[in-house]
C-alpha cells in the first residue's frame, strides 16, 4: 500500500504543539477544559491528516480506501503512542532504570560534576534548603 511512502501526521504536526497542549492541561484544573482543548488539537491532527492526504491525491496519485484507513490509523497511531506510552507495545523497554538515564543525561549533556549534574543522578534525595523539598520526581 502507499503507507509506507506517505507522510503521517505526526510529521507535519510540529512535536512541541503537542508539548504546548500538555503543559497548558497539566496547569489547567477543569477536566472540561483539558477535554476542550484535547479534542481542538485532535481537531488539528485529523485535519493535517486530510491535508496529507489530499495532497497525495493532487500530485496525481491515487489512494484505494484501504490506504487511506491504514494511513489515518498510522497517523493515530504515531500520536498516541506519545499520549499513552504504557500502552505502546510495539516500542522496546530499553532496560533503563532512571539512575542510568540520570548518568547518561549527565554525560551526554556535558554536566561533569555540576549541581545539576547532582540533582539529576541524586534524584530521589529531597532537595532544597533544609530538605524541605520533596525529592524523587525525576526532573
Amino acid at each position: 500500500g502507499g503507507r509506507r511512502s506517505m507522510k503521517t501526521a505526526d510529521t507535519v504536526v510540529p512535536f512541541g504543539a503537542l508539548c504546548e497542549l500538555l503543559d497548558r492541561c497539566a496547569g489547567c484544573t477543569k477536566m472540561s477544559t483539558k477535554k476542550k482543548r484535547l479534542k481542538l488539537f485532535m481537531t488539528h491532527y485529523e485535519q493535517a491528516i486530510e491535508a496529507l492526504q489530499k495532497q497525495l491525491a493532487s500530485t496525481g496519485s491515487s489512494l484505494s480506501d484501504q490506504d487511506k484507513r491504514q494511513h489515518r490509523s498510522q497517523s493515530w497511531f504515531e500520536l498516541l503512542r506519545l499520549l499513552l506510552p504504557d500502552l505502546d507495545a510495539t516500542r522496546e523497554n530499553y532496560g533503563l532504570k532512571e539512575g542510568s538515564i540520570a548518568k547518561l543525561y549527565v554525560k551526554l549533556l556535558g554536566l561533569g560534576q555540576s549541581e545539576e549534574a547532582s540533582r539529576l543522578i541524586e534524584w530521589k534525595k529531597p532537595q532544597g534548603p533544609d530538605s524541605l523539598e520533596k525529592g524523587g520526581d525525576f526532573p
